[in-house]
């Protein structure tokens, strides 16, 4: 799999490690001056940011649950003390399900799905139908942030309204689809109603999230010429897994780290258990 950052792509194994490695002491060395729930967690557990220097010294560091932090954003508001920017900083603010507020940062796909939508097939010169939501959460500007850094035009299309899609579907050479992969069989099958010939559009990619993508409603989207792609992620943490050409699995984001846990120890567990 080819990647859209080439400065990432030619990492090999070991300097992989140790980008990762030296983002996570320093952002674990910002976050421990600038934000004070960090300093209250690792200094209860007795853990001084120099402790941390790789991956594997993350078991030392506390968990903290999502039902932990809606907590804390309910004594703390907003963010609970976890934010590592004043307000200012911060490019847009959602509340995503939980409910949790969510900020999005002052850079250029910020949540880092532009590898995603790479390795789907997205590139530069591709016009894209975004169907996930603009308002209050943050799929919507996420997916439209990485697009942006890709070069893709984008139509803000949002949920619903499935006629309207249809016709820009129609009007326009749209190649590209990110959303909901139920939501897209249902727009091809609304052209159908209105007389269009699905196979007969631009459309031969997409990008899927946020539900089950069964073997059935991949060939189902094949049989109407759609390539489709899924991936994984939070409205916290941004894109933690993705699909590529071969579809037999995801790959993790090269710049994150994504430990399995065990769910009452929270100590990780081997590779083949649940966590």
């Amino acid at each position: 799999m080819t990647c859209y950052d080439t400065n990432l792509e030619c990492l090999t194994p070991a300097a992989q490690a140790r980008f990762v490695s030296e983002r996570l002491r320093s952002t674990l060395l910002h976050a421990y001056a600038h934000a004070p729930a960090v300093r209250r967690l690792l200094d209860a557990a007795g853990v001084a940011p120099a402790d941390v220097q790789g991956v594997a010294d993350l078991a030392a560091v506390p968990i903290t649950r999502k039902d932990d932090l809606i907590d804390l954003q309910a004594k703390d508001p907003p963010f609970g003390g976890f934010a590592g920017v004043p307000l200012t900083r911060m490019r847009r603010l959602f509340r995503s399900p939980g409910p949790l507020y969510d900020p999005e940062g002052d850079k250029p796909d910020y949540w880092r799905w532009a590898q995603a939508l790479w390795a789907a097939g997205l590139r530069d010169g591709d016009i894209v139908l975004n169907t996930v939501a603009y308002q209050l959460t943050p799929l919507g500007f996420m997916f439209d942030s990485a697009l942006r850094v890709l070069g893709c035009g984008i139509v803000p299309a949002g949920p619903g309204n499935t006629e309207v899609q249809v016709t820009f579907l129609r009007d326009f050479p749209v190649t590209a689809y990110v959303g909901l992969p139920s939501y897209l069989l249902a727009i091809l099958h609304k052209a159908e109603e209105l007389g269009l010939d699905p196979r007969r559009l631009a459309l031969n990619k997409a990008f899927v999230a946020a539900e089950p993508f069964p073997s059935s409603l991949r060939q189902a989207l094949a049989d109407y010429g759609v390539s489709a792609r899924q991936g994984y992620g939070t409205a916290d943490a941004g894109n933690l897994g993705y699909e590529c050409e071969r579809a037999d699995g995801m790959h993790v984001p090269l710049d994150v780290v994504v430990e399995f846990v065990d769910i009452n120890t929270g100590q990780g567990v081997a590779p083949g258990e649940p966590g």
